[in-house]
């Protein structure tokens, strides 16, 4: 069975650095699970950390996946292949299916070249995706039932999706409630398009490694992070995105680190107040996130600032990896 070796952990734990020196020690290759870092122009505010020595290899200039156009190809971090960052421009909606499709081909391209595959990232249904893929990864769009329920309000999608899935209803948050592609994509499920047969799902051999620094650590980290990136150029990195046409609605600039900034950019708060939102949803960001992944089953959990972490991490991998 192939080996697959994830590194998870909140943000600001040193999932990059320590993938990186498995990478490697491993003959690895690093495949990004993260969510914000997928979007092209948005590296300071996402924390891409791409050395600009990096070699950019595409390998698609033009490559669709469930309809999106991606720019395929990985950039070369000394000389460590790192997959899966710079994929499609902000105005572009990316979701969890996205990632699995382009993941799954990224992963069999690695095997290819005889590596081992990283994955490394804070984004938890990525990674679920990979290793536990949800039941709608697996329900195939239903073009025409999606025409007819598109022309239908707000209020008859949610009396159609209560009747076709009360229990779904009820797991809903307010917000997606009235949200008509949510609504829309929760009947499709309940219809019960067609599935892709689970013996077609690619089974691995996995380890997960799991970084969590203690609380206070983390807080420091994060707010040194954002304090970091504020002083590298964010605010004039949006303002570039703007002026280039990206607008606030679009799905890029709603992610962490740039929407906190609308109200700046407007005149309706100043530089201290943004920062200092920025840092508390970046605070709460990571609660989530380690929420997530202590539900996670067999993660073998480090904390980078103990003195023999990395060798401790090592001779796990290794350990699994020669079995």
């Amino acid at each position: 069975m192939n080996k697959l070796l994830i590194v998870l952990g909140p943000t600001a734990s040193g999932k990059t650095n320590v993938a990186l020196r498995l990478a490697r020690r491993f003959a690895g290759e690093i495949v990004s699970a993260d969510s914000r870092q997928i979007y092209k122009g948005m590296d300071i505010g996402t924390g891409k950390d791409i050395p600009a020595s990096s070699r950019f290899t595409l390998l698609k200039k033009s490559f669709l996946v469930k309809g999106i156009e991606v720019t395929y190809g990985y950039y070369t971090v000394g000389t460590i292949p790192v997959w899966l960052v710079d994929l499609v421009e902000p105005k572009d909606s990316w979701s969890v299916a996205h990632f699995h499709t382009l993941a799954l081909k990224t992963i069999d391209t690695i095997y290819e070249h005889m590596h081992l595959p990283i994955i490394v990232g804070g984004t938890g249904l990525y990674i679920k995706s990979l290793t536990d893929p949800i039941q709608t990864i697996d329900v195939v769009p239903n073009v025409h039932l999606r025409r007819r329920l598109q022309s239908m309000s707000v209020e008859n999608l949610q009396v159609l999706l209560k009747k076709s899935n009360l229990k779904k209803w009820g797991q809903m948050n307010q917000s997606d409630r009235f949200n008509p592609r949510r609504l829309i994509r929760a009947i499709e499920v309940a219809k019960g398009g067609k599935k892709a047969p689970s013996s077609l799902l690619p089974l691995y051999d996995v380890l997960k490694i799991g970084l969590q620094v203690p609380i206070e650590q983390r807080i420091q980290n994060i707010n040194n992070r954002v304090e970091k990136r504020v002083k590298n150029g964010v605010r004039e990195e949006i303002q570039k995105l703007l002026s280039s046409g990206v607008s606030w609605e679009s799905p890029g600039m709603n992610t962490l680190g740039y929407r906190q900034f609308r109200q700046f950019f407007l005149g309706q708060a100043s530089l201290e107040d943004t920062i200092s939102l920025w840092e508390r949803k970046e605070h709460q960001y990571a609660k989530r996130q380690l929420t997530w992944f202590r539900k996670e089953r067999d993660v073998h959990w480090f904390n980078p600032s103990d003195t023999h972490c990395i060798e401790n991490i090592e001779e796990t991998v290794r350990t699994w990896y020669t079995q």
